[in-house]
C-alpha cells in the first residue's frame, strides 16, 4: 500500500533541480544527492532527477552524557568541596543545591549525604594522608596542638603541622 505522501515527493523531485542546489550551496560543498525512485525514468529530465539531502543533527549534539569515570571524578570533587569548606552533608539533599548542580551538569545526580559521610570521606582522607605524608617525608616539622572544651563540656583537640623551609638563595 502506497501512502498519499508519495505523490508530494514525486512532485518535489520534479521541481527540484541541480541549478537550485547550485544557488543554495557553493559548487564544491553540495551534500549527498538523492536520485528519484527510478533513475532511468525517461519522463523526468536528468537535471530534475536530483534533490539535496537534508542532514538531521544527532540528538547527542544537544545532550551531555556523563560516563561512570566522569561521575566518579565529579563525586570526588564535590566531596572535596564539602570537606574543604566544612559544609554540612545534608546540603547534598537540599533542592536548591541539587538544582544548581543540575543546571551545571544536566542528568548528573549528586552523591547522597551518607555517601559523603562514608565511603567518599574515607577515600579522600586516604588520598590526602598519602599526599601529605609523601610531601613531608624527610623534612623537619613542628606539631602544634591546642585543646579546649565546647559548650557541652566535650573535649576538642586541634592539631596543626608547621613546615618551615629555609631557602638558601635568600641568604646568599
Amino acid at each position: 500500500m502506497i501512502s498519499a505522501k508519495a505523490g508530494r515527493l514525486i512532485t518535489h523531485l520534479e521541481k527540484c533541480s541541480q541549478s537550485e542546489l547550485q544557488n543554495i550551496f557553493p559548487k564544491d560543498d553540495i551534500p549527498e544527492i538523492l536520485v528519484p525512485f527510478n533513475s532511468s525514468d525517461s519522463t523526468i529530465p536528468p537535471e530534475k532527477r536530483v534533490c539535496h539531502k537534508i542532514i538531521q543533527p544527532k540528538l547527542n549534539d544537544f545532550t551531555i552524557q556523563t560516563s561512570p569515570h566522569q561521575k566518579e571524578i565529579l563525586a570526588n570533587q564535590i566531596a572535596r568541596l564539602f570537606y574543604a569548606c566544612n559544609l554540612p552533608f545534608n546540603l547534598a539533599e537540599n533542592d536548591v543545591f541539587k538544582k544548581s548542580i543540575s543546571m551545571l551538569r544536566p542528568g548528573y545526580t549528586l552523591p547522597a549525604r551518607k555517601s559523603l559521610a562514608g565511603g567518599l570521606l574515607d577515600k579522600i582522607f586516604n588520598e590526602v594522608t598519602t599526599m601529605t605524608a609523601s610531601a613531608l617525608e624527610g623534612k623537619d616539622v613542628t606539631l602544634v596542638q591546642d585543646g579546649w572544651s565546647d559548650i557541652h563540656n566535650s573535649h576538642v583537640i586541634a592539631h596543626c603541622v608547621h613546615l618551615r623551609e629555609i631557602l638558601f638563595s635568600e641568604f646568599s
